[in-house]
């Protein structure tokens, strides 16, 4: 919560010098569009794919086992939390 005598809006005040970045205008053509960046990734040629083809999923790893708060994991027992 801002009191009267505070300045909600730090980076408006005239006594500091502004930045570069603040100073240089954006253009629609400096920045790519939102979701490019995805789009890359799952093209055939992208990351994904080459992933895939590995037969490699790094953002999963197997559990082989699961009861309750605890899994094992190559073999090892965990405590799953979260």
């Amino acid at each position: 919560m801002t009191t009267p005598d505070q300045d909600p809006c730090p980076s408006s005040r005239s006594d500091e010098p502004e930045s570069e970045v603040a100073t240089q205008e954006a253009t629609p053509q400096d920045d790519p569009p939102l979701f490019e960046k995805c789009h890359r990734f799952f093209d055939p040629s992208g990351d994904y794919a080459r992933v895939k083809e590995a037969d490699l999923y790094p953002y999963f790893r197997p559990i082989e086992e699961s009861e309750g708060s605890r899994a094992v994991m190559n073999g090892n027992e965990l405590v799953m939390a979260g």
